[in-house]
């Protein structure tokens, strides 16, 4: 035993050596011993749902309701467990038979078939429901069965255990949550490391991505086969939704990884050129410049495609604009550095949408084309989506028209025209400080939450979000009141704790809406600053408010603060994976800041009064022969403050900043960096022998480092 312990002691040390040894030897160790019994994770697909076994009648949980015996008859009661806040959240119980007569649907998916933000009072399913009882013939009943992040796994299990309630009809609306279940992840499982290193060494990291997609489209036969196999086995009918995409309105930007044709940092030259040609509205130029951005990444890059989108739809070019934001979608779900926006990837959505017999037993809707046929055009956005995905109100009451009417086809043996069945039936009534507090929620998750990336800082634009809100019922600035007041309270960290907070939670209307407003990333500037102005504009003390928020940041500058900290990063989530890290306040994670982008920007409180003091302690990422590369470019509120000559070594470089330079309160500081030639060759070759060891990788190139970025009252 001695001799054991000394031996586990001695493995023990050698794993936990501050540099990466310990961790390589342990990723060699798995791949070697485990390796061969590693089975391919498609093979065996995982539900986010908790277990549970059978009761003694045979009968299971579905989802959060689990199977009772009362009065004689089987009942499935809500039981508190660990995802409970994510399924529909008023229904208590339900029945396991139906009454004689009746007509039972059930609705399985995630976040888009549950209504993310309206729920509980308007759904998809309240929406379809609203549809059905018109019908006189039968009485219906549909029971909202959907969960938000339900992953494949647990979409199959949902599926095969509603078929207890003997439904008539299972519709389903899916896709968009499969893929991160594949995301190309350094520390991801064996099977997919393996598989995805093997495509690095031979094809680079396109390689990657055509491996990424291969996964994909197997993944989702496979999820449809066995919901088809279930199908065939059951008299319920089954209709499977693709989920529809924001396209117009909705930015999924990702830096271009590492290309194989040593041209990855011309495009980020391009991408700065025709970033610029945008903001100045000059279309055909930015045009221009994207088009070079996809001449080297090959249409493989979200960003370039993106920018391409936004020149044609200003251009009126729609088709060609609908061709590029499919290619965005496509391209922003493969890695997983960047924060995801879930969606259904276009070869996934072709190859189900026609039904063409590859799963005779399920009657397919895409509603991106029910969409389509409604307005006239696939690029929608903000008629219809609140976000990447999520449909509002009147989106729920068109898609789920043309469910509806199958349905009621097929009961009677005929068909009819769905869009005449949206315009003869009244959408569902809406209590307006409900929808109110719906429309804050969805504000403060696209502003607080899922911003996403872009150079612009537009206040106006995100004020409007929730300006929205206070149209539906003014009842909602008091919200936003509480909201600002919580955020107050120790910069955030005290929201749950505070009176504020506590009186807010009684305020929200779903269980999940409360941790979106808990969740407080730091300064975020633009979002308290758009809900300031909203209530300053509605006659409340926005004004008043925004300045007691800011005050213990300004009074900080006395000590100095580190910009570079988690709370004063914009795009947090694009740094450090909030999902994986609840202590966002802290360097745990982030030893030290990196930057994709050829901007870096962070959030400085100031009081406008006096001047400042900054000192930045960067390097660029490699040796340069000559110094003739542009120099590192420090701007506050987009006005050059100095630029100084960047190294491949730390160095520190002091700058004053003039109180004249400065706003009274939110300043948006940022760091511009220089577009460096970097060994492209030695770099794929670094990044596949460190995957290979399941060590932390940089899949895109990282164009400058901050160790420090310290701000402090002259």
């Amino acid at each position: 035993m001695r001799t054991e312990n000394s031996s586990i002691a001695k493995l023990t040390q050698a794993l936990q050596v501050e540099d990466e040894s310990g961790l390589e030897l342990l990723r060699l160790l798995q791949l070697h011993l485990f390796g061969r019994f590693d089975r391919d994770e498609q093979d065996n697909m995982i539900s986010n749902i908790p277990k549970s076994a059978a009761d003694e009648e045979g009968f299971h949980a579905i989802g959060t309701w689990h199977p009772v015996r009362q009065n004689d008859e089987v009942i499935f009661k809500r039981k508190e467990q660990m995802d409970s806040v994510f399924w529909e959240s008023t229904c208590d119980q339900f029945r396991l038979r139906k009454k004689d007569g009746d007509k039972r649907v059930c609705l399985i998916g995630e976040s888009a078939a549950a209504g993310m933000f309206f729920t509980p009072y308007i759904t998809p399913a309240k929406a379809l429901n609203n549809y059905l009882k018109t019908d006189g013939n039968y009485s219906w009943e549909v029971i909202d069965l959907t969960r938000n992040c339900m992953n494949a796994g647990a979409l199959i299990e949902t599926c095969e255990h509603a078929l207890q309630l003997e439904p008539d009809y299972i519709v389903i609306i899916a896709g968009n949550n499969w893929f991160s279940d594949i995301m190309v992840e350094h520390n991801g499982p064996l099977s997919r490391r393996r598989k995805y290193v093997m495509s690095l060494e031979k094809n680079g990291v396109e390689g990657v991505i055509t491996a990424y997609q291969e996964s994909a489209g197997k993944l989702a036969d496979r999820v449809m086969s066995q919901i088809d196999k279930l199908a065939s086995k059951s008299p319920a009918e089954f209709i499977f939704a693709i989920p529809a995409l924001n396209y117009s309105d909705w930015v999924r930007r990702v830096p271009l990884h590492w290309l194989n044709n040593e041209k990855t940092i011309k495009w980020y030259e391009y991408y700065k050129l025709a970033s610029k040609a945008l903001d100045k509205k000059e279309y055909q130029e930015a045009f221009d410049y994207g088009k070079k951005m996809i001449e080297i990444d090959n249409g493989s890059n979200s960003a370039s495609s993106r920018i391409l989108a936004d020149c044609c739809i200003a251009l009126g070019k729609d088709k060609l604009a609908y061709e590029y934001c499919v290619s965005e979608c496509d391209n922003s779900l493969i890695f997983d550095e960047i924060t995801s926006f879930p969606a259904v990837p276009s070869y996934v959505r072709k190859k189900y949408e026609k039904n063409n017999g590859i799963c005779p037993h399920i009657r397919f809707l895409d509603f991106e084309q029910v969409l389509e046929e409604y307005f006239g055009t696939k690029v929608l956005g903000k008629e219809v989506f609140v976000d990447y995905c999520h449909l509002n109100p009147e989106g729920f009451h068109i898609v789920m028209a043309p469910v509806a009417n199958l349905i009621l086809s097929n009961e009677k043996n005929t068909r009819e025209d769905w869009i005449s069945l949206v315009k003869r039936t009244a959408p569902l009534k809406t209590n307006q400080s409900q929808l109110a507090v719906s429309y804050f929620c969805t504000a403060l998750y696209n502003t607080h939450l899922n911003r996403p990336i872009s150079d612009k800082s537009d206040v106006d634009w995100y004020s409007g979000l929730f300006q929205k809100a206070v149209d539906s019922d003014r009842s909602v600035l008091e919200i936003m009141k509480l909201y600002i007041m919580g955020r107050s309270c120790e910069k955030g960290s005290g929201f749950t704790l505070s009176k504020a907070g506590q009186k807010l939670f009684a305020l929200m209307n779903s269980p999940l809406d409360f941790p979106v407003a808990q969740e407080a990333p730091g300064a975020d500037a633009l979002t308290v600053e758009a809900i300031c102005n909203t209530l300053e504009n509605n006659g409340w003390d926005g004004n008043g408010l925004l300045n007691d928020y800011q005050k213990p940041y300004i009074q900080a500058l006395e000590n100095g603060v580190d910009l570079t900290e988690p709370a004063y990063i914009e795009w947090l989530n694009s740094h450090l994976k909030m999902s994986m890290d609840s202590e966002n306040g802290t360097r745990r994670r982030l030893p030290y800041y990196q930057s994709w982008w050829p901007r870096s920007f962070f959030t400085l409180i100031a009081d406008g009064e006096h001047d400042l003091s900054l000192d930045l302690t960067c390097r660029l990422p490699v040796e340069t022969p000559d110094q003739n590369h542009d120099p590192v470019r420090i701007l506050i509120n987009d006005q050059e403050i100095k630029s100084v000559t960047g190294q491949p070594k730390w160095t520190n470089q002091h700058i004053d900043i003039p109180a004249e330079m400065l706003n009274k309160g939110f300043n948006r500081l940022a760091i511009e960096w220089p577009i460096i030639d970097q060994n492209e060759s030695q770099r794929i070759s670094q990044l596949a022998e460190r995957y290979y060891k399941g060590l932390k990788v940089d899949f895109f190139p990282v164009l400058g480092e901050i160790h420090s970025l310290i701000v402090r009252k002259v």
